[in-house]
């Protein structure tokens, strides 16, 4: 299996004992029968950045860098399972109107 996000410089591939998550940057409930249907709206992470990505915790640049929300910045990263150096190992053209999407929509840029 291989995963998306990588620990400082992309990673190409993760094998692990762990399966790894697809969440949209731009949810169903908000998403066109096209966009529903299109690769570059789902990216395949680990679990713990899955979960983060889903509710809005982290997002990721269009140069794949990952970017945390000030709502977790007391939080142990080491407890969380993440790294802040990950990033995405592939960011397509075609990804960016999803991934800013993501950021503008889903994201949590505030603290609570």
């Amino acid at each position: 299996m291989s995963c998306a996000i990588g620990v400082g410089a992309p990673l190409p591939e993760w094998r692990g004992p762990t399966s790894c998550g697809r969440p949209t940057s731009k949810p169903w409930r908000f998403s066109s029968n096209a966009e529903r249907l299109d690769s570059h709206n789902g990216l395949l992470l680990l679990p713990q950045y899955d979960h983060l990505f889903d509710r809005g915790y982290i997002t990721f640049r269009d140069d794949g860098r990952l970017e945390p929300s000030p709502a977790i910045a007391a939080l142990s990263t080491d407890r969380l399972g993440i790294d802040l150096s990950g990033r995405l190992s592939r960011v397509e053209e075609a990804h960016l109107p999803f991934l800013e999407y993501h950021r503008e929509e889903v994201f949590v840029a505030r603290r609570g």
